[in-house]
């Protein structure tokens, strides 16, 4: 059971059930700025509750079926009715607070998740939150793109497995959460039936023995990079933790000891700072089994951070 499963107490969680067509609708109409984009998420709104009347049967179904690959249509283009619905199942995760398992998230892109055409004004996110958090990274070193893939592909996993757009509710255990699954995925014994149906079309991507190996250790780059950046916030607050507003100083500190707690009792962040700058180090195994190398922007100095 992962730490947010055992916070939650069966009352709390959101019924498992499908949101009515006119209050789906509705939002589609208030926040899809195009048309055509309006009418086809009603109806892949339509043909995903026609295949799946009972929601919670979705869930428990095998992940192939979940997925549409089997038991269902599947259409030439490779897409399914799972996939042309992922758009309400991110409505459902993010606007009713059903979140979604990880196994289905590593199975989906999301690329356009945080996109005004995805519409991402009606999902309770905060942009600008987002874009500061984008320019931080930039400042550690990455790439602009590099930045905004990796953020947009960790945090929005996060936010959907946890049924919350709030980018501060995130916790450094559901960053370790994320990474445990994804390593759990990869080693699945049906990867490469799965990778075969994810990627028809590259049918050289992620084949061989290694596969499901070489898959989660690019994509624990991503988890990697948000574990960074909880860490960069950490530190900032540690900086300003004594500011005027007495209400935000509380919540300040208790963000902080979550973060500490979990620190000392996980092993998970170790600090040192050195004339070399600041390295981030990991007790626990890391989340990326490779050196990640920072550069300075005042100096051309390397930063190693979060080695195995």
């Amino acid at each position: 059971m992962s730490g947010r499963d055992a916070a939650l107490s069966t009352a709390a969680r959101p019924r498992i059930a499908h949101a009515a067509e006119a209050d789906y609708q509705s939002w589609v109409a208030e926040h899809i700025p195009h048309q055509a984009a309006r009418w086809e998420r009603v109806r892949a709104y339509r043909r995903f509750v026609e295949a799946w009347p009972d929601l919670q049967a979705w869930f428990s179904a095998p992940l192939m079926e979940r997925l549409g690959f089997v038991g269902g249509p599947f259409r030439a283009n490779g897409r399914t009715d799972a996939f042309m619905a992922t758009s309400y199942l991110t409505y459902l995760s993010l606007v009713h607070g059903i979140g979604l398992d990880h196994d289905f998230l590593f199975a989906r892109k999301y690329a356009r998740l945080f996109s005004i055409e995805g519409g991402v004004q009606g999902l309770g996110f905060d942009r600008s939150l987002f874009d500061g958090h984008l320019a931080r990274m930039v400042s550690l070193g990455y790439s602009e793109p590099t930045a905004r893939s990796r953020l947009t592909w960790g945090v929005g996993r996060l936010l959907l497995a946890r049924g919350d757009p709030d980018m501060t509710a995130i916790t450094v255990e559901d960053v370790f959460d994320l990474a445990a699954a994804l390593r759990a995925f990869g080693a699945r014994d049906d990867f490469l039936e799965l990778r075969s149906a994810l990627y028809q079309n590259k049918p050289g991507l992620f084949a061989g023995a290694d596969a499901g190996q070489r898959y989660a250790r690019l994509h624990l780059a991503n988890v990697h990079t948000v574990h960074v950046l909880l860490f960069i916030i950490w530190l900032s607050m540690v900086r300003v933790l004594h500011v005027h507003d007495a209400r935000r100083g509380v919540r300040i500190a208790a963000w902080l000891t979550g973060i500490l707690v979990m620190s000392s009792t996980r092993g998970l962040i170790r600090c040192r700072s050195s004339r070399s700058g600041l390295r981030l180090l990991a007790g626990a195994p890391s989340l990326c089994s490779d050196q990640t190398i920072f550069r300075s922007r005042r100096s051309s100095r390397s930063w190693p951070t979060l080695t195995t």
